[in-house]
């Protein structure tokens, strides 16, 4: 599953325990086989007030990037989730929760995986940040790596962002959103080109070539430059 579906269910969890513990608990301490008392039902409320601000952080950011930010709040639920599933078990082996203590542990395990394999699957990250021209450096869009940080000067990233942060670079750059984007866009978007519908190198290169033929046979068409050659 990607970041975002996990996080959303994830989320609806967290306000369904948050319910639960705050109107519920008794029900879901009896079903645990764990006594119920006053004291529990306090900390049971204080625990719901917890996990209602963890599903609000969790549905505010399911449509982050990946970033150090996210890194965080993923990590910290992989954390959380394996202690508690750990605890449970241990109460469990204890006698001291019944049999439904293991269907606790069971969600949170599955909660702290989904993390996981996305923490796993995105190990390398590039952000690329957008500053206003009013910055005090002045140095505008730049290329930011988290993990690991480029010490080789002769790495192929850390050789492109001292190409993008020299002044020809920028000056390059800003020239972007003229030149090349409108390329992109208009064969991702007008053309349909999503995905390649073929494998292997020699394929794949044909049907790129045949999409970029079509695209400037239709910009000599608009400006009649193929016309006025025959004339």
């Amino acid at each position: 599953m990607s970041y975002k579906t996990t996080a959303t269910v994830t989320s609806f969890i967290c306000f369904c325990l948050a319910g639960v513990w705050a109107f519920g608990s008794a029900i879901l301490l009896n079903l645990w086989g764990v006594d119920y008392a006053s004291s529990a039902g306090f900390v049971g409320k204080r625990g719901a007030a917890l996990f209602l601000g963890l599903g609000v952080m969790l549905s505010l950011t399911r449509d982050a990037e990946p970033s150090k930010a996210r890194t965080s709040l993923t990590v910290g639920l992989i954390v959380a989730c394996t202690t508690l599933a750990l605890l449970g078990v241990l109460e469990f082996a204890l006698g001291n929760a019944g049999f439904w203590i293991l269907s606790a542990v069971i969600v949170e395990l599955m909660i702290a995986l989904a993390f996981l394999r996305i923490e796993l699957m995105t190990p390398y990250r590039t952000r690329v940040t957008d500053l206003s021209a009013n910055t005090n450096d002045g140095r505008g869009r730049q290329v930011t790596r988290f993990v690991p940080k480029p010490k080789d000067p002769t790495h192929p990233s850390e050789r492109m962002r001292q190409a993008i942060d020299s002044p020809k670079g920028r000056q390059l750059y800003s020239q972007r959103i003229g030149t090349v984007e409108p390329v992109f866009a208009n064969i991702r978007h007008n053309k349909r080109l999503t995905r390649f519908n073929y494998r292997g190198r020699e394929k794949v290169n044909t049907q790129w070539n045949l999409y970029c033929m079509v695209h400037n046979i239709k910009k000599l068409s608009k400006t009649n430059l193929g016309y006025e050659k025959v004339q």
